[in-house]
């Protein structure tokens, strides 16, 4: 996912959170980070969707490479070439290609 879109929703997660009201922006009274800790830790057990996104891409990473067959597997391969070309056109671009 694009830094931009997770900018985004972490920013409508936190306007959730602590609001947007009539008088303007109110106080964040925690720390983003406690909020994503588990409840166990005293937190909300919010995902950190930068952490969440780079986990799913490695899962995605490992089952293309563990994966002999598969219609999403045929897909990524057909449109962009696979893992490898992925990540050579990342080097070169700062969007997603995805």
């Amino acid at each position: 996912m694009p830094s931009a879109v997770v900018d985004k929703m972490v920013r409508i997660h936190k306007s959730f959170l602590w609001g947007w009201g009539s008088e303007g922006r109110k106080i964040a009274w925690v720390y983003w980070k406690n909020v994503c800790e588990p409840r166990e830790i005293v937190g909300l057990s919010i995902k950190d969707l930068r952490i969440f996104n780079l986990a799913l891409l490695g899962k995605w990473n490992w089952r293309s490479r563990t994966d002999k067959s598969g219609l999403w597997k045929e897909i990524l391969e057909s449109k962009y070439g696979g893992w490898r070309s992925l990540r050579e056109d990342r080097n070169r671009c700062r969007g997603s290609l995805w």
